[in-house]
Protein backbone atom coordinates (compact mmCIF):
# COMPACT_ATOMS: atom_id res chain seq x y z
CA UNK A 1 0.00 0.00 0.00
CA UNK A 2 1.37 3.24 -0.60
CA UNK A 3 1.95 6.06 1.42
CA UNK A 4 1.26 8.58 -1.16
CA UNK A 5 -2.34 10.81 -0.84
CA UNK A 6 -4.64 10.17 -3.91
CA UNK A 7 -5.61 12.84 -5.67
CA UNK A 8 -9.00 13.86 -6.10
CA UNK A 9 -10.11 15.39 -8.99
CA UNK A 10 -10.87 19.46 -8.62
CA UNK A 11 -14.17 20.65 -8.79
CA UNK A 12 -15.47 24.36 -10.24
CA UNK A 13 -15.02 24.86 -5.99
CA UNK A 14 -12.04 24.55 -5.68
CA UNK A 15 -9.77 27.55 -5.41
CA UNK A 16 -6.99 25.32 -7.17
CA UNK A 17 -9.28 24.99 -10.24
CA UNK A 18 -9.61 27.85 -12.65
CA UNK A 19 -12.97 28.56 -12.92
CA UNK A 20 -14.69 27.88 -16.78
CA UNK A 21 -16.90 31.33 -16.52
CA UNK A 22 -14.77 34.80 -16.43
CA UNK A 23 -17.46 36.14 -14.34
CA UNK A 24 -16.75 33.37 -11.85
CA UNK A 25 -13.22 34.16 -11.50
CA UNK A 26 -14.09 37.71 -11.33
CA UNK A 27 -16.53 37.11 -8.97
CA UNK A 28 -14.58 35.18 -6.34
CA UNK A 29 -11.16 36.90 -6.30
CA UNK A 30 -12.22 40.81 -7.15
CA UNK A 31 -12.27 41.83 -3.41
CA UNK A 32 -8.91 40.49 -3.08
CA UNK A 33 -7.05 42.27 -5.90
CA UNK A 34 -8.85 45.38 -5.48
CA UNK A 35 -7.69 45.24 -1.98
CA UNK A 36 -4.12 44.47 -2.73
CA UNK A 37 -3.66 46.58 -5.78
CA UNK A 38 -5.12 49.80 -3.61
CA UNK A 39 -2.82 49.04 -0.57
CA UNK A 40 0.20 48.72 -2.41
CA UNK A 41 -0.35 51.98 -4.62
CA UNK A 42 -2.38 54.03 -2.48
CA UNK A 43 -4.71 55.04 -5.46
CA UNK A 44 -8.36 54.08 -5.78
CA UNK A 45 -7.99 54.68 -9.61
CA UNK A 46 -4.83 53.22 -10.09
CA UNK A 47 -5.71 50.38 -8.23
CA UNK A 48 -9.02 49.72 -10.04
CA UNK A 49 -6.84 50.36 -13.16
CA UNK A 50 -4.79 47.25 -12.44
CA UNK A 51 -7.04 45.25 -10.87
CA UNK A 52 -8.63 45.57 -14.52
CA UNK A 53 -5.43 44.65 -16.01
CA UNK A 54 -4.87 41.62 -13.63
CA UNK A 55 -7.95 39.50 -14.64
CA UNK A 56 -7.44 40.79 -18.27
CA UNK A 57 -3.83 38.84 -17.60
CA UNK A 58 -5.50 35.94 -16.00
CA UNK A 59 -7.33 34.91 -18.92
CA UNK A 60 -4.68 35.68 -21.34
CA UNK A 61 -2.49 33.65 -18.89
CA UNK A 62 -4.89 30.75 -17.94
CA UNK A 63 -3.11 27.69 -19.82
CA UNK A 64 -0.15 28.63 -17.91
CA UNK A 65 -1.96 28.04 -14.32
CA UNK A 66 -1.40 24.48 -13.49
CA UNK A 67 -3.53 24.35 -10.50
CA UNK A 68 -0.13 23.71 -8.12
CA UNK A 69 -1.04 26.80 -6.07
CA UNK A 70 -4.57 28.04 -5.74
CA UNK A 71 -6.06 30.95 -8.22
CA UNK A 72 -6.10 33.24 -5.68
CA UNK A 73 -2.29 32.84 -4.95
CA UNK A 74 -1.92 33.13 -8.79
CA UNK A 75 -3.85 35.96 -9.08
CA UNK A 76 -1.96 37.77 -6.01
CA UNK A 77 1.41 37.35 -7.86
CA UNK A 78 -0.18 38.65 -11.09
CA UNK A 79 -1.41 41.76 -8.99
CA UNK A 80 1.35 42.55 -6.92
CA UNK A 81 4.06 42.18 -9.89
CA UNK A 82 2.06 45.05 -11.71
CA UNK A 83 2.21 47.14 -8.57
CA UNK A 84 5.41 47.36 -8.90
CA UNK A 85 5.67 47.56 -12.34
CA UNK A 86 3.44 50.75 -12.14
CA UNK A 87 5.39 51.60 -8.89
CA UNK A 88 8.68 51.75 -10.56
CA UNK A 89 7.26 53.03 -13.84
CA UNK A 90 6.00 56.30 -12.23
CA UNK A 91 9.49 56.81 -10.89
CA UNK A 92 8.40 59.31 -7.77
CA UNK A 93 4.94 59.46 -8.16
CA UNK A 94 2.33 61.60 -6.58
CA UNK A 95 -0.03 59.24 -4.82
CA UNK A 96 -3.70 60.35 -3.67
CA UNK A 97 -4.36 59.16 -0.60
CA UNK A 98 -7.31 56.44 0.40
CA UNK A 99 -9.24 58.11 3.52
CA UNK A 100 -11.17 55.36 4.43
CA UNK A 101 -14.77 55.54 5.17
CA UNK A 102 -16.00 57.43 8.00
CA UNK A 103 -19.34 56.05 9.57
CA UNK A 104 -22.21 58.01 8.75
CA UNK A 105 -23.85 58.61 12.35
CA UNK A 106 -20.75 60.39 12.87
CA UNK A 107 -20.62 64.43 13.16
CA UNK A 108 -18.56 66.39 10.45
CA UNK A 109 -15.79 67.14 12.74
CA UNK A 110 -15.57 63.20 13.59
CA UNK A 111 -15.37 62.30 9.94
CA UNK A 112 -12.99 64.83 9.28
CA UNK A 113 -10.51 63.23 11.72
CA UNK A 114 -11.27 59.60 10.79
CA UNK A 115 -10.29 60.58 7.41
CA UNK A 116 -7.12 62.59 8.37
CA UNK A 117 -5.83 59.21 10.91
CA UNK A 118 -6.53 57.21 7.60
CA UNK A 119 -4.86 59.44 5.29
CA UNK A 120 -2.34 59.41 7.83
CA UNK A 121 -2.07 55.53 8.35
CA UNK A 122 -1.91 55.29 4.48
CA UNK A 123 1.17 57.85 4.52
CA UNK A 124 2.70 55.92 6.20
CA UNK A 125 2.46 52.29 4.48
CA UNK A 126 3.35 53.94 1.62
CA UNK A 127 6.34 55.24 3.41
CA UNK A 128 7.82 51.41 3.96
CA UNK A 129 10.04 49.72 1.78
CA UNK A 130 7.95 47.69 -0.61
CA UNK A 131 8.72 44.02 0.79
CA UNK A 132 7.36 45.85 3.97
CA UNK A 133 4.96 47.05 2.99
CA UNK A 134 3.30 43.58 1.75
CA UNK A 135 3.90 41.91 4.37
CA UNK A 136 2.57 44.10 6.56
CA UNK A 137 -0.79 44.56 4.91
CA UNK A 138 -1.00 40.88 4.08
CA UNK A 139 -0.18 40.10 7.59
CA UNK A 140 -2.21 42.83 9.60
CA UNK A 141 -4.75 44.11 7.17
CA UNK A 142 -5.96 40.79 4.91
CA UNK A 143 -4.96 38.80 7.82
CA UNK A 144 -3.19 36.18 6.23
CA UNK A 145 -1.32 33.69 8.43
CA UNK A 146 2.93 33.83 7.72
CA UNK A 147 2.75 30.56 5.31
CA UNK A 148 0.19 31.91 3.19
CA UNK A 149 2.42 34.73 3.45
CA UNK A 150 5.50 33.38 2.24
CA UNK A 151 3.72 31.37 -1.01
CA UNK A 152 2.07 34.48 -2.10
CA UNK A 153 5.61 36.44 -1.73
CA UNK A 154 7.65 33.06 -3.04
CA UNK A 155 9.39 33.72 -0.17
CA UNK A 156 10.61 31.73 3.44
CA UNK A 157 8.06 31.97 6.47
CA UNK A 158 11.29 34.03 8.65
CA UNK A 159 11.99 36.19 5.71
CA UNK A 160 8.05 37.01 5.98
CA UNK A 161 8.78 37.63 9.93
CA UNK A 162 11.39 39.41 9.67
CA UNK A 163 9.70 42.24 7.19
CA UNK A 164 6.76 42.36 9.44
CA UNK A 165 8.89 42.99 12.24
CA UNK A 166 10.90 45.64 10.52
CA UNK A 167 7.55 47.13 8.93
CA UNK A 168 6.51 47.09 12.87
CA UNK A 169 9.27 49.14 13.94
CA UNK A 170 9.33 51.40 11.18
CA UNK A 171 5.92 52.43 11.60
CA UNK A 172 6.41 52.72 15.66
CA UNK A 173 9.70 54.79 15.38
CA UNK A 174 7.28 56.96 12.97
CA UNK A 175 5.14 57.42 15.06
CA UNK A 176 7.25 57.63 17.97
CA UNK A 177 9.06 60.63 16.23
CA UNK A 178 6.13 62.42 15.69
CA UNK A 179 4.84 62.87 19.22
Amino acid sequence: MSSRRQLEPRTADDDRAFPADPRLLIERHQGMVYSVALRMTGSPELAEEIAQDTFLQALKRQKEFRGQARVSTWLYSIVRNRCIDELRRRAAPVVPLHPGLPSREASAEVQLGERREAAHAQQLLLSLPESQREAFVLRHVEELEYEEIARRCETTVGNVKVRVHRARETLARKLSEER
